[in-house]
């Protein structure tokens, strides 16, 4: 567990990307890329395949680097579709999410 001092908010300190983003329609997805795998399938879904083999991002710990660049790319893919295709367009990638669901839901 994370110290206080040390607290990272919705991102997992150990992976990244990971963190929770909003999509067009106010709606909520978290994602961790957790393995080599789901980053590579990740960067496909969002139109990025170049970025599993761009230096900066080549490994989980460079990634970890450069955090907010990296869920930013990720944050602004998401900001523009709707949850419900993210949710889609994931499964058809195999891209590990969770919606997280509001009363309405």
């Amino acid at each position: 567990m994370d110290s206080a001092d040390n607290r990272t908010g919705n991102q997992t300190a150990y992976v990244a990307p990971s963190s929770t983003f909003i999509t067009a329609d106010g709606k909520y997805v978290t994602i961790a890329a957790s393995t080599p795998n789901i980053w590579e399938r990740l960067c496909t879904a969002i139109g990025r395949p170049e970025l599993p083999t761009d230096a900066r991002f080549k490994t989980n710990a460079l990634r970890l680097e450069r955090r907010e660049e990296i869920n930013g790319i990720v944050g602004d893919w998401m900001a523009q579709h709707t949850r419900d295709y993210v949710l889609g367009h994931f499964d058809e990638h195999k891209v590990a999410y969770s919606p997280i669901f509001d009363i309405s839901d």
